[in-house]
C-alpha cells in the first residue's frame, strides 16, 4: 500500500457516520422486553447484547420477578438496577445498526473515549518512530473497529516446517471506541497465486491515549524483544500441532468460534465436522461429555485444524475483503494453537 492509497482508505473511515455513542448506565430505561429509552430515543438491543449482565442481573432474578409480575416486573427490576448505578464512571459504548436502530454491542469503559480520529494521529506517530509503513487498513461497516496493518522498512522472515516461509515481525494497531491493542503478525504465502494467510498475535492494549498508558506501546515498536519471544512461542506450538491430533474437544472449539462469527451450523459442520465425529464415538460407546472429548483423537492434526480455521478466515467469499472477521477469526485461530493441549491418553476408534 502506497501513503496515498493509505490516506484515501484513512480519509474514508474518518469521514464515515458514527455507529456509537457513550451513555452512562442510569440514563438506559427499560420500556419493554427488548426496548430501552435514552432520553428521547428509543432503541432496541439485539439478542447479542444482554442488558441485564450490564447492570449486574442474573439469570434467577429476572425468572422470578417474570413468574411473579410477567414482564412488566421484569422491566421494573431492570430500571431499579439501571438506576442504582449512580457511580459516573459506569459508564458503557453502545454499538449500533444505524439503519435500523438496533443495538448490537456494548462495551464498558472507565476512560474517555479514544476517537478514530485519536487513533489514526496515534498509528501514524507510531510507524513514523518505529520505522514501521501501513501494509493495508481494514473497518467494520458500522464504523466501530478499524485495524491498521504494518510491515517494517527491514521484514525478517522465518519458517514453521520447510518451504512454510512467513514475514514474522508485521505489527497491527486496531481500534475500538474504548481500546486499542498491538499485535505481531505472521503472514504466510499460502498459495501459488500469490494468495496469503495472516496469524495474529497480541501483545498488549491500552484504553486511553495519555502518554504514560502509549509509552508502553512505543517501547513494544522500538524493541524485538517481545515480538521474538511471540515468534518462538509460536513456532514452538506449531511444531507441536504439526506432529499430534486434535481432540475431538478441541475440534469442537474450532466449530465454536465458527458459530461466534456467524457462521451458519450447516456449513460450520462441513468445515469442522464435531458433530459426525462426536456421534461416531458415541455410537462406539465411548462418554462424550468435555473430558470424554478431550480425550478422543480427531482425524485432523492440531495443524490441520488451525489451517481449516485460518484458511477460513483469509479465502471465505461470504465477508467483503475488509471485514473485521477476518482478523477476528485468525486471532481466535491462534489462540487455539497456542493454548494447553488436550494430549493425554487418547482414545482412537480411528485405531486399525
Amino acid at each position: 500500500m502506497d501513503f496515498l492509497s493509505y490516506q484515501k482508505q484513512k480519509n474514508d473511515f474518518l469521514s464515515m457516520p458514527v455507529g456509537y455513542r457513550e451513555v452512562a448506565k442510569n440514563e438506559i430505561v427499560a420500556v419493554g422486553e427488548s426496548h430501552f429509552s435514552i432520553g428521547n430515543t428509543t432503541i432496541e438491543l439485539s439478542p447479542m447484547v444482554d442488558f441485564d449482565k450490564l447492570v449486574n442481573i442474573n439469570q434467577s432474578q429476572t425468572q422470578l420477578a417474570s413468574s411473579a409480575y410477567g414482564q412488566r416486573g421484569v422491566t421494573s427490576l431492570r430500571n431499579f438496577f439501571g438506576q442504582a448505578a449512580t457511580n459516573p464512571n459506569e459508564r458503557i459504548v453502545l454499538v449500533g445498526d444505524l439503519k435500523s436502530r438496533t443495538v448490537t454491542r456494548a462495551m464498558g469503559t472507565n476512560k474517555h473515549l479514544i476517537t478514530p480520529q485519536t487513533f489514526f494521529d496515534f498509528a501514524d506517530f507510531f510507524m513514523d518512530s518505529n520505522n514501521y509503513e501501513p501494509h493495508s487498513v481494514e473497518y467494520r461497516g458500522n464504523g466501530d473497529e478499524v485495524s491498521i496493518l504494518m510491515k517494517p522498512t527491514t521484514p525478517e522472515y522465518m519458517a514453521f516446517a520447510k518451504d512454510d516461509e512467513f514475514l514474522a515481525n508485521g505489527l497491527c494497531l486496531h481500534w475500538n471506541p474504548v481500546e486499542i491493542s498491538l499485535s505481531n503478525y505472521y503472514e504466510r504465502l499460502v498459495c501459488a497465486n500469490g494468495q496469503v494467510q495472516r496469524i495474529e498475535n497480541r501483545m498488549a492494549q491500552v484504553r486511553s491515549v495519555m502518554p504514560e498508558e502509549v509509552g508502553t506501546f512505543l517501547s513494544l515498536g522500538k524493541s524485538n524483544g517481545i515480538v521474538k519471544a511471540n515468534i518462538d512461542k509460536m513456532l514452538r506450538h506449531a511444531r507441536l500441532a504439526i506432529n499430534t491430533q486434535a481432540s475431538v474437544r478441541e475440534l469442537g472449539l474450532g466449530a465454536r468460534m465458527l458459530s461466534k462469527v456467524g457462521v451458519e451450523q450447516n456449513d460450520i459442520e462441513q468445515i469442522i465436522p464435531f458433530e459426525r465425529t462426536k456421534g461416531q464415538y458415541a455410537q462406539a460407546g465411548y462418554n462424550t461429555d468435555a473430558n470424554g472429548m478431550s480425550m478422543a483423537m480427531s482425524e485432523f492434526t492440531m495443524w490441520q485444524l488451525f489451517n481449516i480455521i485460518t484458511s477460513f478466515a483469509t479465502h471465505n467469499n461470504v465477508w467483503s475483503e475488509n471485514d473485521i472477521r477476518r482478523t477476528t477469526l485468525m486471532q481466535q485461530g491462534m489462540d487455539l494453537l497456542c493454548r494447553e493441549r488436550d494430549i493425554k491418553h487418547y482414545n482412537n476408534i480411528y485405531a486399525v
